[in-house]
């Protein structure tokens, strides 16, 4: 009996698995993640922005292969957090706080701009695109935020 328990259940599990489903976490383990998640973010963010080398006129003058390398890593730490199962008393927070990560996107396509900025004009345009995607209060780290206040 216990051996078709047993089996039942690593079948389940090895369906969950391949079918990409990951259990609901509870409210600690949904924090912890959380937690851990957003900070792999924040070095992923960093590390994007230290790559990002200009000259003295603002002319990306890094190695793009290692800045796009960055870029990826910030990606891959975005869907890090979107595949979070959160406990369903916050599942509409964590809703905000992804699609927040919509303007991190975007944030990061005006970044990847600035590697073929070749003239003043386009680089302003770059600041400009960054400005607007500086939408402090509903960002994902103020998200975040409001999720973790709200667990306690």
């Amino acid at each position: 009996m216990i051996r078709r328990i047993t089996a039942g259940f690593l079948a389940l599990t090895a369906l969950l698995v391949l079918s990409g489903c990951t259990p609901q976490l509870t409210p600690e383990e949904y924090r912890e993640k959380l937690m851990s998640c957003t900070s792999e973010y924040s070095a992923a963010q960093m590390e994007v922005v230290n790559s990002l080398t200009a000259d003295d006129d603002g002319y990306f003058i890094g190695n793009l292969a290692v800045f796009e390398e960055k870029c990826t890593a910030f990606e891959n730490a975005m869907k890090q957090i979107e595949e979070i199962n959160p406990p369903d008393a916050y599942k509409e927070k964590h809703l905000q706080a992804v699609k927040a990560l919509d303007n991190e996107r975007e944030w990061l396509e005006a970044v990847r701009s600035y590697t073929t900025a070749k003239t003043p004009e386009e680089l302003k345009r770059c600041d400009d695109e960054i400005q607007r995607t500086a939408n402090y209060e509903n960002s994902f780290p103020m998200q975040v935020i409001q999720i973790i206040r709200s667990i306690g």
